[in-house]
């Protein structure tokens, strides 16, 4: 990316999330070219509707060209009306299990975009609804009439588009394998004892309480980052989470969490980048704030893999090579998996300690036992 079309960019999310003013300068003589750059990756990092909420900061002579004023317009258009209808659907859903004694609660989608100055500007992708007491196979056949052939391929939900919006229905809370992990399900089910409200097109849905949603947020983030990719978007929801609920967090107590299972690396190089790149205040970091060599290291390492993939990776042709992947024979297809994955090595690392290696084991129990 050009560095100061990237100026730009990170100067307009700043003002977007945190209203502290945009620098004129950096836009004085401004040509097209560095606009459209300024708008591709806003569509590639998930943030169009925040980029185009900033525009009403910039100074009259130093606002983009029309054209591209308009594609943020239509995008913004397009994202509003989208979280109209998730919303409609989360009302009509929550409802409808409410009706029938079902314990759920709402994950990240609107709950996140409920930390932003304009919310519906946070795009929504997927309605996550997860089931505290086990009864998530009920919960779908309720919703599409006794159809429970369709879990992910993890096992972890079902998922199904119900008028026109995909919903997940979830059966667990975290990502990875191992002990050490079966540990943060236990403490994340525990926290959800403690849950906030939101009310959505009418509905009141339940929520999960602050620190949850800060460790779930992170959690989520870390398994993306080697698996798929993930956005700046996801940074934005975890920065913005740590500011809106700052009062109700308990920094100390969500990074003896972080400690415990062994995330303290990524949420170091995730938390430089919200507090370099996007401005989040440093004092709302959960713990000390690493500046080592190795942290700003795996933080700008972080940032590249981010900038170059986008939001799910949909930008660097990782759906294009899946699908080749896919069309491959069985034993070619295991090899290309397991390649793909040593690739990733790095990314593995920084997210958990010896979570390399448990994934690579777990990996080849899967190549050779013929799954």
């Amino acid at each position: 990316m050009d560095n100061r079309a990237e100026r730009m960019f990170f100067d307009l999310l700043r003002e977007a999330m945190w209203g502290c003013g945009v620098r004129p300068e950096l836009y004085e003589g401004a040509g097209a070219a560095e606009w459209q750059i300024v708008l591709d990756t806003a569509v590639r990092q998930t943030v169009t509707g925040h980029i185009f909420d900033a525009l009403s900061a910039l100074p009259a002579g130093m606002m983009p060209p029309r054209d591209v004023r308009m594609k943020l317009l239509i995008h913004t258009d397009n994202i509003e009306r989208f979280s109209a209808r998730a919303a409609k659907v989360t009302a009509e859903v929550a409802a409808m299990y409410a009706r029938e004694g079902l314990d759920c609660v709402l994950l990240k989608g609107l709950a996140a975009a409920a930390a932003y100055p304009v919310p519906e500007h946070r795009i929504q992708g997927d309605v996550d609804f997860y089931f505290p007491a086990g009864e998530c196979e009920r919960a779908q056949k309720l919703l599409f009439g006794g159809r429970t052939d369709n879990m992910s391929h993890d096992e972890r939900h079902y998922h199904e588009t119900y008028r026109g919006i995909l919903v997940e229905n979830h059966s667990e809370l975290t990502h990875f394998p191992g002990d050490r992990y079966a540990g943060l399900e236990r403490d994340l089910n525990a926290m959800l004892k403690e849950r906030m409200t939101l009310e959505i097109d009418g509905m009141s849905v339940a929520t999960p309480s602050p620190e949850f949603n800060v460790l779930f947020m992170l959690e989520h983030a870390a398994f993306h980052l080697p698996d798929v990719g993930l956005g700046l978007r996801h940074l934005c929801d975890w920065a913005r989470q740590l500011w809106f609920y700052r009062d109700k967090i308990d920094r100390d107590r969500v990074a003896g969490v972080i400690r415990r299972y062994g995330f303290g690396r990524v949420a170091n190089a995730f938390g430089l980048i919200c507090v370099q790149r996007l401005g989040m205040p440093e004092e709302l970091f959960p713990g000390e704030l690493s500046r080592s060599r190795r942290a700003r290291r795996d933080a700008d390492y972080v940032l590249r893999v981010i900038m170059d993939g986008g939001n799910f990776g949909r930008h660097f042709g990782i759906m294009k090579s899946s699908q080749r992947h896919w069309k491959l024979a069985r034993w070619p297809k295991k090899v290309v998996s397991l390649l793909v994955f040593l690739r990733n090595r790095r990314k593995y690392r920084i997210v958990g300690d010896g979570l390399f290696g448990t994934i690579f084991r777990e990996n080849l129990k899967r190549t050779f036992s013929g799954r």
